[in-house]
């Protein structure tokens, strides 16, 4: 398989959650979950996930406060939005879950909705109450 093979099963099929979000502080919520699109026109049903996936997270009434403004917790939760919002096949997470609040952390089981979507996700984290909420 090209590299640029390669490249294209990655955007394609695989979600990354990084520890550190990775998310762009000068644009918006609903900005930083749109590149995980860059490649692609978004779409009316791209906007909709975008905005069921914000309602899932808790964050829709923030969508058009900047990274900048948010909480290790709220960039956490943009940060795992981003992953999911292209369905991906594989999801990839370091550490999804460390910068959440007790709380959020529950309310996260926006990582067991990968389970609807059949998803394979790999998980690296010291959490251990992590595979209960999956669970």
């Amino acid at each position: 398989m090209s590299n640029g093979m390669k490249a294209v099963f990655r955007y394609n099929n695989i979600g990354y959650v990084f520890q550190e979000y990775n998310l762009f502080s000068a644009l918006t919520v609903e900005e930083n979950i749109m590149m995980a699109f860059a490649e692609d026109k978004i779409t009316i049903k791209e906007t909709d996930k975008i905005d069921e996936l914000l309602h899932l997270i808790g964050l829709h009434e923030r969508k058009n406060h900047r990274a900048s403004e948010l909480s290790g917790g709220e960039k956490q939760r943009v940060a795992i939005a981003r992953a999911f919002v292209k369905d991906p096949s594989i999801l990839l997470c370091d550490e999804p879950v460390s910068n959440l609040d007790e709380e959020n952390t529950n309310e996260i089981q926006i990582i067991s909705y990968a389970g609807i979507l059949l998803m394979t996700m790999l998980f690296l984290t010291y959490f251990k109450r992590l595979k209960t909420i999956i669970e």
